[in-house]
C-alpha cells in the first residue's frame, strides 16, 4: 500500500466513525457532518505531513 492509499483509508474511517457515534448521541445531521469533516481533514494533514515522513539520517 502505498502512502496516500493508507492515508485515504485512515481518515476515511475516521469520517465515518466521528459521524456515526454523533449521530448515536443524536447530534443533529449537519452538525455531525461538519464535525466530522473538520475531524477528518485535520487527520489527513496530520497522516500526509508528519506521520509518514521519511526519516533522514546523517552519513
Amino acid at each position: 500500500m502505498t502512502k496516500e492509499t493508507k492515508v485515504t483509508l485512515i481518515t476515511g474511517f475516521t469520517f465515518i466513525t466521528i459521524f456515526f457515534a454523533l449521530m448515536i448521541a443524536e447530534v443533529f445531521i449537519t452538525r455531525a457532518t461538519a464535525y466530522a469533516l473538520f475531524a477528518s481533514l485535520f487527520m489527513y494533514l496530520f497522516f500526509d505531513k508528519y506521520f509518514f515522513e521519511q526519516k533522514k539520517t546523517e552519513c
